[in-house]
């Protein structure tokens, strides 16, 4: 596997990691038992996505130690959620979900272009594609947070 490759895999990782936050934190700060439900069920779609990143890293390469270059590419991907996050501190459950799913959007469209634009190998860009057909259920619950 070729340190692009492994480039991308930890910048998914990193983005799936900072989105499992972003829901917790959502989570724990929703009003409704029926929202704090979903809340914990993306949750653990992009908890499960990190872990399975981690488990093909592991299993296919030797990590060698994160650059400072590595750092700032995790601290780019940080933004999606931390400014969604700053946003949703001041608002109720309803206001909460156009923002959340705009972030989710950003997310997902940030890990499509990567896979379109990279030169990795194919084996890595199914790795990758196996792991975003979890976020698609990620759209089902944005459905069903409407009718909240």
């Amino acid at each position: 596997m070729s340190e692009k490759d492994i480039d991308m895999i930890e910048r998914v990782i990193h983005i799936n990691k900072d989105a499992s936050q972003f829901f917790k934190a959502i989570q724990q700060s929703a009003e409704s038992f029926e929202l704090k439900g979903r809340m914990a069920a993306l949750y653990e779609i992009h908890r499960n996505i990190v872990q399975n990143l981690k488990m093909h890293l592991t299993l296919k390469e030797n990590k060698d130690q994160h650059t400072l270059e590595d750092e700032l590419k995790v601290a780019k991907n940080d933004e999606i959620f931390n400014e969604c996050f700053t946003k949703l501190n001041a608002q109720n459950d309803h206001e909460l979900i156009g923002q959340i799913e705009a972030a989710e959007d950003q997310c997902e469209g940030m890990i499509k272009n990567m896979v379109k634009d990279s030169e990795v190998l194919k084996s890595t860009k199914e790795v990758i594609a196996r792991q975003m057909l979890y976020l698609k259920k990620s759209f089902e619950y944005f459905k069903s947070l409407k009718s909240i």
